[in-house]
């Protein structure tokens, strides 16, 4: 096909990205289809497996399978852990089969920034309010977190270092903000610099918040320590279940969004009407086009 040098590498390299994916090519400048890829492959399995192809009797629990190649071994021996926990039950994945469902505990990334960032947005500007801190009050900030959630994708495997001094895409960061600002903007991305203005003194304050790593404390639950200038200590910790929501809890989280998405508000408005009733629709259709930007040609999507 005519690819030069770079190409061939690039093509190679999404082999490895689309075969199963790993954190190397994130972490070396690449970009994957990930997620998108994923879902693809899985109603093709379902496709083959609906045709009667077989995948493998151990192709999990093998000695060539899939437990010994990412985790290590089949045996439950973890090197990492979310929880500190260096063992896993394999049992316990089906325990509950059918009466537990995990999907319907997803926490939400209302924020666009890496997802353990986005308690430290309201934990912090809870305690401000429930306490009335104001941020000349605040001397420092301590945030105590999973150790996991000190550095993107993880601290063992680092895309960039994150733990020289505090920056923005930190958690200090967003710490930061929510002490000057009550909240962080749904509408802004600080990695592409998209949205509102940073609010004055966000450095100065930034540079008052500690992130303490621990391997006990939950996912998604920092423990959040607001040192005030007479002298107290202020404290709100995280369930790690604040972003589990309602349809209509996210809806109106997520409602600010509709001012600046390129399919304008009303637009927006049928999509959030079309994923409230999608179990009833027929197909997909609409759904996917109220995703797309009308032409000016076209008449508005709302109409028949």
């Amino acid at each position: 096909m005519d690819l030069n040098a770079d190409q061939v590498h690039a093509a190679l390299a999404q082999c490895v990205n689309l075969a199963a994916g790993n954190l190397e090519g994130a972490r070396s400048g690449g970009r994957s289809v990930r997620e998108g890829a994923a879902v693809r492959n899985a109603l093709l399995a379902v496709g083959l497996a609906r045709q009667g192809i077989p995948g493998g009797d151990t192709v999990f629990e093998g000695e060539a399978g899939f437990y010994f190649a990412y985790a290590g071994n089949r045996d439950g021996h973890l090197s990492h852990s979310f929880t500190g926990q260096r063992s896993a039950d394999l049992t316990v994945i089906t325990e509950k089969l059918g009466k537990h469902w995990v999907f319907l505990e997803t926490l939400y990334r209302i924020y666009s920034t890496p997802g353990y960032n986005i308690a430290h947005v309201d934990v912090t500007a809870a305690l401000c309010k429930r306490d009335n801190i104001r941020p000349e009050d605040v001397e420092r900030v301590e945030c105590i977190v999973n150790w996991l959630e000190t550095q993107y994708p993880s601290p063992a495997f680092p895309s960039r270092r994150t733990d020289i001094e505090p920056a923005r895409e930190q958690p200090h960061y967003y710490a930061a903000y929510a002490i000057l600002a009550g909240s962080f903007p749904v509408t802004k991305n600080v990695q592409q610099k998209v949205g509102e203005d940073d609010p004055a003194g966000i450095d100065d304050m930034m540079r008052r918040v500690r992130v303490i790593p621990s391997h006990t404390q939950s996912l998604f639950a920092p423990r959040v320590t607001i040192y005030t200038r007479d002298g107290v200590a202020h404290t709100l910790e995280a369930t790690g279940r604040e972003f589990i929501m309602t349809f209509d809890q996210l809806a109106q989280r997520l409602s600010p969004i509709g001012a600046v998405v390129p399919i304008g508000e009303q637009q927006y408005a049928e999509l959030v009407t079309e994923c409230r009733q999608i179990d009833r629709a027929k197909d997909v259709c609409r759904l996917i086009a109220l995703t797309c930007s009308p032409r000016p040609d076209q008449p508005s999507r709302s109409q028949p």
